[in-house]
């Protein structure tokens, strides 16, 4: 972890110097950390529609089951879970492009609430990128949201419901955009420099997504089996 935060340290430093602002740095460091994962993260998309193929599948086969005796039920299940290819070891592929993102996302919020020097910089109306943007003061503090409006969190909630909505289908509905009220007051107090990194790292998603979707092959399931794709 610790080499990761010294890494991550110089490129941002090498990239200020070259865009003359820290702030850019961050969003120019997620754009390349996306591009240099580009492969892995279509090979995820690939592997996570076949799961969700997978899934349909199975779900209607099991519901078709008339077997009344419990443990011959349960056996049959696994039975159809296996040959649809679900398993750990396929989730793990569909996993993948998180599993790998995880540690550099860890060992970035470290680096960036470590970064003394950081303090020292700003970016647009953000007077220091190691704290929260602060846009409109609120006079009080509340639990876990502090003591301002935060614009960069609002941003992101924007960025992620975009994505929902551009991208969705019949199983789109309003459940859909738990997830990025979940990430609006999960990452609410995370320091700018974070806000700014994360919802880079999402704004690039929605083309790597709009690719793959566009030019994707047509999808099986994890077993192997076709299936058809809009």
């Amino acid at each position: 972890m610790q080499f990761l935060s010294e890494s991550i340290v110089q490129i941002i430093v090498f990239l200020a110097g070259t865009a003359g602002s820290y702030g850019i740095a961050i969003l120019l460091f997620a754009v390349a950390l996306k591009a240099l994962l580009l492969p892995v993260t279509l090979y995820g998309m690939k592997w996570q529609e076949r799961f969700q193929a997978a899934f349909k599948s199975a779900k209607e086969e099991i519901a078709g089951l008339s077997i009344t005796d419990a443990a011959q039920r349960d056996d049959e299940i696994l039975n159809i879970y296996q040959a649809h290819g679900i398993n750990f070891t396929n989730q793990c592929k569909a996993l993948l492009p998180l599993l790998i993102q995880l540690p550099l996302l860890v060992a970035f919020y470290r680096t960036m609430i470590r970064w003394e020097g950081l303090a020292e910089h700003s970016f647009l109306w953000i007077r220091n990128l190691q704290e929260v943007d602060a846009l409109i003061p609120l006079g009080i503090s509340l639990p876990w949201l502090g003591s301002s409006v935060n614009l960069l969190p609002f941003l992101l909630f924007l960025v992620n419901a975009s994505e929902v909505i551009l991208f969705r289908d019949e199983t789109t509905g309003i459940k859909s955009f738990s997830l990025p009220l979940i990430f609006f007051f999960l990452f609410y107090p995370f320091p700018s420099s974070c806000m700014l990194f994360w919802i880079m790292l999402n704004v690039v998603h929605i083309p790597e997504r709009w690719y793959y979707v566009k030019f994707r092959s047509p999808v099986s399931d994890a077993s192997g089996t076709s299936s058809s794709s809009a």
